[in-house]
């Protein structure tokens, strides 16, 4: 492995982010970019900007619906939703493989990935029961959820420190950021 890297941080990725707002052109830019890092934060940012313009979305749906559920059972079941997305990205936070590497560089990405998946079925969940019940009420749970998988998610400075301490936990010989930063996202 080379030398040890120091995390860049979200200044590579804020200089993309005229680029990310043009259809195709910001995808490309992550798809290709060189750091899986920085790729990964560009993909984190998308997923958190792309919830909030739902809400004139949804503001304009609820306004020309008729109530056909209980509001109630729709907040409880947006909280059962994201209670559930935040317990599976919590899930997939710890099957990260530190043996090597590659197996490091393979399974950090995918497992992120998933875990922002995770994270928007929350919100998902809360604008189908927006929907039914006529309330903003479950979206807004649901997106409050979002952000805080979001939040436990996105790769900070932090989240790649706890990430390296649990690599040297388990004996493992890599360095996080220089895999990441060295590594292009696998498909």
């Amino acid at each position: 492995m080379s030398k040890q890297r120091s995390d860049p941080g979200w200044r590579p990725v804020i200089r993309l982010l005229p680029k990310m707002f043009i259809p195709f052109v910001g995808m490309r830019s992550m798809a290709t970019q060189p750091s899986a890092l920085v790729a990964l934060r560009m993909l984190s940012l998308y997923v958190a900007l792309a919830i909030v313009p739902v809400w004139a979305v949804a503001i304009v749906i609820v306004a020309d619906l008729d109530q056909a559920q209980s509001v109630g059972m729709s907040v409880a079941f947006a909280v059962a939703a994201g209670v559930v997305s935040v317990a599976v990205g919590r899930m997939l936070a710890a099957r990260v493989g530190y043996r090597s590497a590659e197996a490091f560089a393979h399974s950090y990405p995918r497992n992120m990935m998933f875990q922002l998946v995770a994270s928007g079925m929350a919100a998902l969940a809360g604008f189908v029961l927006m929907v039914l019940s006529a309330s903003l009420w479950p979206y807004a749970v649901g997106f409050a959820f979002t952000c805080v998988g979001l939040a436990l998610s996105i790769p900070t400075a932090g989240r790649l420190a706890r990430e390296q301490q649990t690599a040297d936990k388990t004996g493992s010989s890599i360095d996080v950021v220089t895999v990441l930063m060295e590594n292009q996202l696998f498909r």
